[in-house]
C-alpha cells in the first residue's frame, strides 16, 4: 500500500512486544506462545534478560515477554490521508463533513437514500462503516446489531530520542481487551506503549463502557501516566502535551460484522473492529471489494455475518 501510494505512512515492521509484570502473566504468554505456533505464528519467548538486551530502556523488573517479528506500526492519519487521496485519484469523490443522519430504501426506485445535514444522496449500493453509528444507521432495516461503543484514552509526550525500537503492550492489555461489559462505567486497563517517528510516545490505554462519552478523564490520565513510567522509566523525564479519547466498535463476540444485510439486496455492513481497525482495514476493504463487485470474497465471511445476533 505505501509503495502504491507513494506517500509517507510512517509504516515500520519492527516486531512488537507483549511483556509480563508477574509470574501469572509470565504464564498466561507461555500459553499464548504455544496456541499461536499451533496457527504458524513466527513468535518467540524472551527471557527478562533478552528482553533487556533488545530494550535496555525498560525496567528490569519485567519478568519476560513474547516477541512477535511480523507486528509494527503506522501512523493511522497519514494513512487515511493516503487512502483518501488514492481514492481521489481513482474517480471517487469524497465528501467530508457530510453527515449521514439516516439511511432509508426507496423502493419505487430501487435505491437507498442517505439523508444527512447538508442534503441527500441516492445510491444502488451502500457500504455502512460507521462504527459506533452503525446500528443507528441499520435499525430501520429491523437490524439490532450490538456494536458498543467503548472508550479508549491514550496519552501523547513532547518527542524524544529514539528510547523505543518497538510497540509494546502489557499481557493484562489482552485481558482487559477480551473483559465482557458487565459493569457499566467500570474501567479496565492495560498498558500500550509506542515512540512514533516523530519521537512522541503514545501511552494507553483504557476499556471502557460509558456510552457516547468521549471525553478524557483526570483518573484515567493517572492511572496511564503512573503505569507507564513504571515499566518504561525515562518517561518520568518527559511532559504530556494531549491527552485524548475515542470510542471502539465493541461487539459481544470479539469479531467484526461483515458482509450483505439480509433481506436488502446491495446494503452492507463492515464494522465492529473494536481496537484492530487499523490493522484490519487493509483485509477488510479487500473482502468487502470482492463482496460489491463480484458477490462472493475470498475468505468465508460466515463467522462475521449481519445477522448473527438475532434472537440473543
Amino acid at each position: 500500500m505505501e509503495a502504491e501510494f507513494g506517500e509517507e505512512i510512517e509504516l515500520e515492521r519492527s516486531g512488537g512486544l507483549v511483556v509480563a509484570e508477574t509470574e501469572d502473566e509470565w504464564g498466561a504468554l507461555k500459553d499464548a506462545a504455544k496456541d499461536l505456533r499451533s496457527f504458524g505464528a513466527n513468535v518467540e519467548l524472551l527471557s527478562g534478560k533478552e528482553l533487556a538486551s533488545v530494550e535496555p530502556a525498560l525496567t528490569p523488573n519485567l519478568i519476560g515477554a513474547l516477541f512477535s517479528p511480523h507486528d509494527g506500526q503506522v501512523n493511522p492519519l497519514a494513512l487515511n490521508f493516503a487512502l483518501a487521496q488514492a481514492a481521489k485519484e481513482n474517480g471517487v469523490e469524497v465528501r467530508l463533513f457530510w453527515k449521514v443522519c439516516t439511511l432509508e430504501r426507496n423502493k419505487r426506485k430501487g435505491c437507498y437514500c442517505l439523508k444527512g445535514e447538508k442534503g441527500e444522496i441516492e445510491a444502488e449500493m451502500v457500504v455502512v462503516a460507521a462504527g459506533v453509528d452503525t446500528p443507528l444507521l441499520l435499525k430501520p432495516f429491523g437490524l439490532d446489531i450490538p456494536i458498543i461503543p467503548r472508550r479508549g484514552q491514550i496519552l501523547v509526550t513532547e518527542t524524544a530520542p529514539r528510547i523505543l525500537s518497538r510497540p509494546l503492550i502489557s499481557a493484562s492489555y489482552l485481558g482487559a481487551k477480551f473483559a465482557a461489559p458487565e459493569d457499566e462505567g467500570k474501567m479496565d486497563f492495560g498498558l500500550s506503549i509506542e515512540q512514533t517517528k516523530a519521537g512522541n510516545f503514545l501511552i494507553g490505554s483504557t476499556r471502557e463502557f460509558v456510552g457516547l462519552d468521549k471525553r478524557p478523564s483526570w483518573q484515567a490520565m493517572k492511572l496511564l501516566a503512573c503505569r507507564a513510567e513504571k515499566v518504561l522509566p525515562y518517561l518520568r523525564e518527559l511532559s504530556v502535551i494531549r491527552a485524548f479519547a475515542g470510542l471502539r466498535p465493541y461487539t459481544p463476540d470479539g469479531l467484526p460484522v461483515l458482509g450483505e444485510v439480509p433481506g436488502a439486496s446491495g446494503l452492507y455492513v463492515a464494522s465492529g473492529h473494536e481496537g484492530d481497525g487499523v490493522m484490519l482495514a487493509p483485509i477488510t476493504g479487500k473482502l468487502m471489494a470482492e463482496l460489491v463487485l463480484q458477490g462472493k470474497a475470498s475468505f468465508d465471511l460466515t463467522p462475521f455475518r449481519v445477522n448473527r445476533f438475532q434472537g440473543k
